[in-house]
């Protein structure tokens, strides 16, 4: 076993042994280094370093095949395991824990929560590389979308929903240049080729925009402009509850 295959066994088992998951972003980011040229590592540190003022972010390349398919096969097998083991470490509801560890799982969901955004953003970067449907990631982008909300984390939840949508629209549909897409969230069902028959996707699309409204609802918002995107994806999502009915009737 090579130092790489070592350092993601021990991530691996750290993650398994659900116990001190103090430190464990900073663990995962440096062992997602090969990543750095494509997105930010430290964006979901729940500790962030402080940053210069006036200091800006350049813009990351996009992954292509070509220069992300030595970091996907090496990644790809670490990736799958993380995100099968995650979502299970973060059923448990806050508003189920016992008194006095309240705070101690806050912080553990805190940790785990940014360790799953960031094995998304990684997942997203060897997307080009993967066979199935386009969207096969976002299958697994729905579920932490979900964590987010029962962990009460309503921005994340909302800025993670709305950038799945936003992804999915692009892999599903081509832009048209001519077309304003500022409301436009979901493309409908019977312009997406075979992939409006497919329920996984169907039930991404419905669950996601009702994970959206109940975080619009819970975090009591007043602002307007949210409510008006949501009243335009309760408009969109309607071909594909009825996408869903169809198909498992």
């Amino acid at each position: 076993m090579n130092s790489g295959d070592a350092d993601a066994a021990a991530l691996l088992a750290s993650l398994e042994a659900s116990q001190d998951f103090g430190g464990l972003y900073l663990r995962f980011s440096s062992f997602f280094e090969p990543f750095e040229n494509f997105i930010f590592l430290d964006d979901y540190n729940p500790r962030p370093l402080k940053k210069k003022t006036g200091w800006k972010k350049k813009p990351k390349k996009l992954p292509t095949k070509e220069n992300i398919r030595p970091i996907s096969k090496h990644f790809y097998p670490f990736l799958c395991k993380a995100l099968k083991l995650l979502p299970n470490l973060l059923k448990r509801n806050p508003s189920n824990v016992a008194d006095g560890e309240g705070e101690m799982q806050e912080e553990r969901a805190a940790e785990l929560l940014s360790i799953y955004r960031l094995t998304i953003r990684c997942f997203l970067c060897i997307a080009p590389c993967l066979t199935g449907p386009p969207y096969s990631v976002h299958l697994q982008w729905g579920q932490l979308v979900h964590r987010l909300e029962n962990w009460a984390r309503y921005n994340d939840a909302n800025e993670e929903g709305f950038a799945l949508l936003e992804s999915l629209r692009t892999v599903l549909v081509t832009p048209l240049p001519h077309l304003n897409t500022s409301m436009l969230f979901i493309p409908g069902p019977s312009v997406v080729g075979s992939a409006g028959a497919d329920s996984h996707l169907a039930r991404l699309v419905s669950e996601v925009v009702i994970v959206l409204t109940c975080c619009a609802f819970k975090s009591q918002t007043r602002d307007v402009d949210a409510f008006e995107r949501i009243l335009a994806l309760t408009e969109q999502v309607q071909p594909w509850f009825w996408s869903v009915y169809m198909i498992t009737v």
